[in-house]
């Protein structure tokens, strides 16, 4: 996940200059000036959800008197990373200068990815001012959003138990509601910034690309965007949970903390709840990569915010019709494979769980990149498990909303790292330009044509004209690579058919572990709510 991004630690950091002000209708913001570009960081948008307003919905916060130092950004939400804090509900805004309020300037919101699990806004690699200052560059002038939101069991513990904390009886999606009140938020001020709050597009990658998808399938979100972007997730099956898998969930926490009910859990610390958390067995990201919990902390289908698995919400057309792009890195699973040398064996035990030999024909015949120490098992699983929860559902996502709406799809066939494998997260510095220092010239420009088709998307509801649009007959899609490598290039719309009809089968068929979570089955449930 975002971590796999560390590396960019290396990156070239502007050095702030002046501090400019501005006035919101909240109150009045002093930030710095970095490049030519904006920041005001740390903009408190929903009180501190703590103590009584933990697991409730988020309650905006207060406007402000005087001036409010906006130069450094907030605490990140409780995780397993050092420095978490309740007190967490901030958000970072990025914006030329020599702007007004009737500039009416594109907005990108990005909601970060890390598995639902740690993460934020303010995290390095989601730096706006390089993004910004190229646009700026380039006479394409936009403001850039980012948030935090609550996460792991503060953000997604659901349950029957929890539901009389909101007033709509809600329960388990109290992260996604945190990026909903921060939508609101734009939507009321982003005016002062420069931007036109009709041109909000929603973007993310991996968990933050399967928020964008759950405000796509939840109408209370509808109107406070009108462009998406889902990078490497995004209508997959590990984007929610059921009911069911909440409780299980909630009651392990229960166990690890000690309580019996709500009002001990609410008694405790952060800190007390954040150990509990990490004391739940298999309570963490991507234990298990074939078969569920992929994802074991998601947004809950309560039947209130959320009514059904993400795909079959597609299926039945109930989703936000606007622009959206959807798409993933060549190889999105690599991360989750530790080990390089993969046997015969191990490939054998993970494979089983596809109910037949033929994963391993389909797979062990792919042709990869010649790379020493990777076992042909290894390159076998890590495509089998990017197919499984990456490639096929976006790509089958992608046809059936075609039909409804304008959808373009990508895949990014390039790794800035130096290494034929196109891991998870590898698109984020492209779009962001926060690029390693030794980025070659051609990275570069790679990096200039993504940031250009994603200003595109958000200003005008599409990409450059280059990028051909879906249809639900026809599917083809835009791969991202550098220039000595070919170049952009649209792919041919029979792209890896074969591989996604038997992943397809399995995932809408009972061999899928008879689709159950810890023995749960997915079935249709009767939710009280």
């Amino acid at each position: 996940m975002a971590m796999a991004l560390l590396f960019l630690l290396g990156l070239a950091v502007a050095v702030a200059e002046v501090t400019p002000e501005v006035t919101t209708p909240v109150g009045r913001l002093r930030g710095v000036e970095e490049a030519g570009v904006r920041a005001f960081r740390g903009i408190p948008y929903a009180e501190a959800p703590v103590k009584e307003l933990r697991w409730r919905p988020p309650v905006p916060f207060k406007a402000w008197e005087g001036i409010r130092e906006a130069s450094q950004y907030g605490k990140p939400c409780m995780q397993i990373l050092p420095g978490g804090s309740e007190d967490c509900l901030y958000l970072n805004v990025y914006s030329p200068k020599n702007v007004s309020e009737t500039s009416g300037l594109p907005c990108l919101v990005w909601i970060h990815g890390g598995g639902f699990e740690f993460g934020s806004g303010g995290d390095i690699y989601y730096n706006g001012t390089n993004l910004v200052s190229f646009l700026l560059s380039q006479e394409k002038p936009a403001v850039l959003v980012t948030m935090n939101y609550r996460l792991n069991v503060f953000g997604f513990l659901g349950s029957e138990m929890l539901r009389d904390r909101d007033p709509d009886r809600s329960t388990g999606n109290y992260g996604i509601q945190d990026q909903r009140m921060a939508l609101r938020w734009v939507q009321e001020n982003i005016r002062a910034f420069g931007g036109d709050p009709a041109k909000v597009m929603i973007f993310g990658q991996s968990a933050g690309a399967c928020s964008v998808s759950s405000h796509l399938l939840m109408p209370k979100s509808f109107g406070l965007y009108s462009r998406a972007i889902m990078e490497s997730g995004g209508f997959v099956d590990w984007s929610a949970r059921p009911m069911s898998i909440s409780e299980i969930w909630f009651q392990r926490l229960l166990t690890q903390s000690k309580c019996n009910d709500v009002k001990c859990l609410t008694d405790l610390s952060a800190q007390e709840v954040l150990a509990a958390f990490l004391a739940i067995p298999d309570g963490r990201c991507c234990r298990q990569l074939i078969g569920y919990p992929f994802l074991p902390w998601a947004p809950t289908i309560d039947g209130v915010e959320l009514t059904g698995l993400p795909r079959d919400l597609v299926e039945d057309g109930k989703v936000n019709k606007i622009p959206m792009v959807m798409g993933n890195t060549l190889d999105d699973a690599a991360a989750f494979f530790s080990n390089p040398n993969l046997s015969t064996a191990e490939l054998d035990s993970l494979f089983v769980k596809y109910g037949s030999k033929s994963a391993e024909k389909l797979y062990l015949s792919e042709s990869h990149a010649s790379l020493q120490n990777y076992s042909n098992e290894w390159w076998a699983a890590e495509r089998a498990v990017t197919d499984q929860n990456f490639f096929c559902p976006i790509h089958s996502a992608s046809r059936k909303l075609a039909s409804s709406t304008d959808v373009f799809q990508y895949l990014l066939e390039h790794s800035i790292r130096g290494t034929p494998i196109v891991q998870h997260s590898d698109d984020i510095p492209l779009v962001f330009m926060n690029l390693p220092l030794h980025a070659s010239l051609e990275e570069k420009q790679l990096a200039q044509q993504m940031a250009m088709s994603w200003y595109h998307m958000a200003a005008f509801g599409h990409p450059e004209d280059m990028w051909p649009k879906q249809t639900s007959q026809v599917a083809p899609m835009l791969t991202f690579q550098v220039a000595s490598q070919g170049g952009n290039q649209v792919k041919d719309a029979n792209y890896r058919d074969e591989q996604c009809s038997f992943m397809l089968q399995w995932l809408n068929t009972t061999t899928h572990g008879d689709r159950t979570f810890f023995g749960v089955h997915l079935v249709p449930e009767m939710i009280s709510i």
